[in-house]
């Protein structure tokens, strides 16, 4: 099994989960991931539509920043999962950043929102929405704070303490790769020898998250 989550295999998540592996964060006990909109309704496709979708917001965009948080927290077992999902603005015709949707026939919900606990005592925020009255057009963000550091993505940034004074740290310089050919790649690898991750594993709690806050 193989999922497409490219954000995974952007150079700068990378670098992140190899100071992660490397303990520059320490423990990571809290994460928050937003996936923001500010009028984002798509307005192709089926992604209005619950019968052929599924959902909306959440399982169209929240699935990646919420699998990428996840994946730098090493995708512990959840606990505990509290959830809230709604129509708000999606369900009343307005400006289209991502063309014209059919207000009328919107089935699926244009915000989401949870707080997950793991079993390991680490706690995440998730903010999910197609219609969010923000600045920024729209916005894929994550962060982590662990007991050394914290981390944001995107832009890479660190956030540090050391020799007395507070430090947010970023790259000089990072070799740019495609995330798209770098997951086909892994994808190829799996089908050719056992896969170095356990994605099938991790797909089953990242579903089970999605299921709690549907429910």
């Amino acid at each position: 099994m193989h999922y497409g989550f490219h954000y995974r295999h952007r150079a700068d998540t990378v670098l992140l989960r190899r100071m992660i592996d490397a303990r520059e964060l320490g423990d990571i006990y809290a994460a928050t991931a937003f996936s923001l909109r500010r009028r984002g309704i798509p307005g192709w496709g089926v992604f209005t539509n619950k019968e052929l979708q599924g959902g909306g917001a959440l399982l169209d965009i929240g699935v990646h920043m919420l699998d990428l948080a996840l994946h730098l927290m090493g995708y512990p077992k959840p606990r505990e999962v509290v959830g809230h999902v709604g129509q708000y603005l999606g369900n009343r015709p307005g400006v289209g950043l991502l063309g014209e949707w059919d207000a009328s026939s919107l089935t699926v919900e244009d915000t989401a929102r949870a707080m997950v606990t793991f079993e390991n005592g680490a706690s995440l925020l998730l903010d999910v929405s197609y219609m969010a009255n923000i600045e920024e057009k729209d916005t894929m963000r994550v962060k982590c704070r662990g007991t050394n550091a914290g981390a944001s993505l995107f832009p890479l940034m660190l956030h540090t303490e050391k020799y007395g004074a507070l430090f947010d740290e970023q790259p000089a310089y990072l070799t740019q790769s495609d995330p798209y050919e770098r997951k086909i790649q892994l994808f190829l690898e799996a089908c050719r020898e056992e896969p170095s991750y356990r994605q099938a594993e991790e797909a089953v709690i990242l579903h089970r998250i999605i299921d709690h806050i549907y429910a």
